[in-house]
């Protein structure tokens, strides 16, 4: 294939799994309890590639995940076509996510087709905008643009300069990253250490500075597992295949990933994975972090009553009056309860909640019930 035809909760589901699996799906991941997903509104560009390509049956399956994911969540989600004219209109989206979209014909050596150029100008102010934290997700030809293409996305967003990829769609196997901040990274949680892919274009690129100084390799392809080896000129070492970063000056989120070309949704147990990994790096644009989190004011209607876990196991309570709070885990089990008189700082400690976790915390004052979940890193 040549390089021109390649582009294109919280109340919440404690115990619901995202993802609806295909029939023979491994165990599936759980949204995360903490997830701030259900307060976004996402943005999907699908791309046009035809119903029986590779990119297509890919694209329709992705999909269906996400609809999936909004109909059991509830955040809200838009669906266009990116063929003619994209959306301009970007404000009111909090994530914006490339399906299997943006074709190298929209731009060549730098100059846009005509119906592609308002949505390139919106696009780039609405990821610099100040003080919105936004996010954007793309999978395989969705950040594959070449050089003399365009070159702001591709610094800026995609961060890697896209050199194309061996012959053929060779099985291969990819192994999660041994960078213990990223493996402690809530993105990799529950995420498998290794995952045979049965078919792949192994997309090969060089780095874009500066952005990547920023990322952080979730998946790298092992070379040495492929059923058949790349021509020299795409062996990468390593091979980066997902990837997220954080604009240190904006604090907007990128994930990318050069799966997949082949259909995601057609085999276990690489399904599963694939539809976890969205998942989880949704809910890390969405802004998800390992900190504590506290109910603020005008949040509960309660009041303003905040609780929130601090490290050491001590939870902390302000309250304008006498209060009742209950600590569950997600599961509903109660492990601890107390009664407070609404004093500036209320401190307790309990040895039950120094465990890194997810908790729901319950406090019933004069002005109502406040509910808040609160995340142990």
């Amino acid at each position: 294939m040549s390089s021109r035809s390649l582009f294109f909760l919280t109340t919440a589901l404690f115990t619901t799994a995202l993802w609806v699996a295909p029939p023979c799906a491994t165990a599936q991941i759980a949204p995360d309890p903490a997830s701030l997903l259900p307060a976004k509104r996402l943005l999907v560009i699908n791309g046009t590639d035809g119903a029986n390509t590779a990119h297509g049956a890919s694209r329709r399956v992705l999909s269906q995940r996400l609809n999936q994911m909004q109909a059991q969540i509830g955040f809200a989600l838009d669906s266009v076509t990116g063929s003619g004219t994209p959306p301009v209109d970007l404000a009111a989206y909090d994530i914006i996510v490339f399906n299997y979209w943006f074709h190298s014909g929209h731009v060549t050596n730098e100059v846009f087709q005509p119906g592609f150029l308002p949505f390139a100008q919106a696009f780039k102010a609405w990821i610099q905008a100040p003080g919105a934290q936004r996010g954007w997700l793309g999978v395989h030809s969705s950040g594959a643009n070449e050089a003399g293409e365009w070159n702001w996305f591709r610094d800026s967003v995609s961060s890697m300069h896209y050199a194309l990829h061996g012959a053929g769609t060779p099985a291969g196997t990819i192994r999660r990253t041994e960078d213990s901040a990223v493996r402690a990274h809530p993105i990799m949680r529950g995420l498998p250490d290794t995952v045979r892919v049965n078919a792949d274009e192994w997309y090969t690129f060089t780095l874009a500075a500066p952005t990547w100084s920023d990322v952080h390799v979730m998946y790298s392809l092992d070379e040495a597992t492929l059923s058949a080896p790349l021509e020299p000129q795409y062996s990468m070492n390593p091979h980066p295949m997902a990837w997220f970063r954080e604009d240190r000056v904006t604090g907007n989120r990128f994930f990318y990933t050069g799966l997949i070309h082949q259909n995601p949704g057609g085999t276990a147990p690489f399904a599963q994975f694939y539809a976890d990994m969205i998942l989880r790096a949704l809910e890390y644009l969405a802004g998800y972090a390992p900190a504590s989190v506290g109910e603020g004011p005008g949040r509960s209607g309660a009041g303003g009553v905040r609780a929130e876990i601090l490290p050491g196991g001590v939870l902390r309570v302000n309250a304008a009056g006498p209060y009742a709070l209950d600590v569950h885990t997600p599961d509903g089990a109660r492990v601890f309860t107390v009664r407070g008189q609404g004093r500036t700082h209320e401190t307790w400690r309990t040895d039950a909640l120094r465990a890194p976790g997810v908790y729901l915390l319950r406090v019933r004052s004069q002005a109502g019930m406040a509910t808040r979940l609160a995340v142990v890193p």
